[in-house]
């Protein structure tokens, strides 16, 4: 099982410097958080098969105060930023646009207030890295060795260089690099959505359905 210190570790390597081997070894901290920079990144970039997750929040008793609406959801605390889509229905097909985020400035959203008696979520959580694909890992580490080299190695062209490998650069930053060939092969190994239970009235109509 691919571990975040492994992949650490070979980023620094890669980067030609020495491995941690351990996240308590010295200096782990600046490691750790270039890592977790660069990840949060790219996993809240794009609706990624391993990391996306559908769920109904929890209601709060209370009602908001003041009163501009009439319920309030508490958000899940995995998720990464704000939510893809919130449904008033379980079958998550039409989102809803009626509603208000409520947080602290530079703090994680922890709430969301609409008229809805039930919500559901659409967002991304922090994935593991033992559960991304191949390509996913390899943008990843681009964008982490780009934080490395500065962070570290204090060398901004070679950061440079490595961030425009991993996400693009200049009109193409966050969709061209590496990471626009990951979107393309995430997108094509997606399953094709369900339209009304899979009942099209037009091919029922032509096949006596």
């Amino acid at each position: 099982m691919t571990t975040r210190i492994e992949l650490i570790d070979e980023c620094l390597v890669m980067n030609g410097m020495d491995p941690l081997g351990s996240e308590q070894a010295p200096g782990a901290d600046t490691h750790i958080a270039c890592f977790m920079s660069a990840t949060r990144l790219i996993l809240s970039c794009h609706p990624w098969n391993c990391n996306s997750f559908i769920r109904q929040l929890n209601r709060k008793t209370d009602p908001p105060s003041p009163a501009h609406w009439q319920y309030a959801f508490e958000l899940p605390t995995e998720l990464i930023g704000e939510p893809r889509a919130l449904y008033p229905s379980k079958d998550c097909r039409v989102p809803t646009t009626r509603f208000e985020y409520v947080g602290e400035v530079n703090a994680p959203l922890r709430e969301v207030r609409c008229d809805h008696e039930e919500l559901w979520c659409r967002g991304p959580w922090m994935a593991p890295p033992s559960v991304w694909p191949g390509y996913l890992t390899e943008v990843i580490k681009l964008l982490v060795r780009s934080e490395l080299a500065m962070s570290v190695r204090e060398d901004r062209i070679m950061r440079d260089d490595l961030r425009a490998d991993a996400i693009g650069s200049g009109m193409t930053v966050m969709q061209g690099g590496l990471l626009g060939t990951a979107r393309s092969l995430n997108d094509m190994a997606k399953p094709s959505a369900v339209i009304a239970d899979n009942y099209n009235p037009l091919i029922a109509a032509r096949t006596g359905g």
